[in-house]
């Protein structure tokens, strides 16, 4: 039995460009004055990236930095009861600007460092 088909259709391709993601600058680390929350205030200028990746370390080594958060915001605060931070430590930030919630998700360089003694 013979039954009728027509030839392919002609293929559509298209090449998908990744923006690359420019790097946060001006990583600050202050004291988060709060009495019933106390913590750490970090802020960066934006780069409108959909999120910022923030790490952590307690040596300025961002090779042994750990994901400590996500947020979709050009800030966030690290809170002593959350994070277990001790007082006297001194903690170093980096953060990297991504297309993603997840570390799996592209991301930038990370930003230059900033360190606070919690007290």
């Amino acid at each position: 039995i013979d039954s009728p088909s027509s030839d392919f259709s002609t293929v559509a391709s298209h090449q998908f460009t990744v923006k690359s993601l420019s790097v946060p600058q001006n990583v600050k680390a202050e004291k988060y004055e709060s009495t019933s929350y106390p913590g750490i205030k970090l802020s960066w200028d934006t780069t409108n990236a959909p999120y910022y990746h923030i790490y952590w370390s307690e040596s300025n080594n961002s090779g042994t930095a750990k994901k400590l958060t996500s947020t979709s915001l050009a800030y966030d605060t690290i809170y002593e009861s959350s994070y277990d931070l001790q007082k006297g430590r001194t903690y170093y930030f980096w953060v990297k600007s991504a297309n993603g919630y997840s570390p799996a998700d592209s991301d930038s360089a990370f930003s230059s460092v900033a360190s606070f003694t919690y007290n």
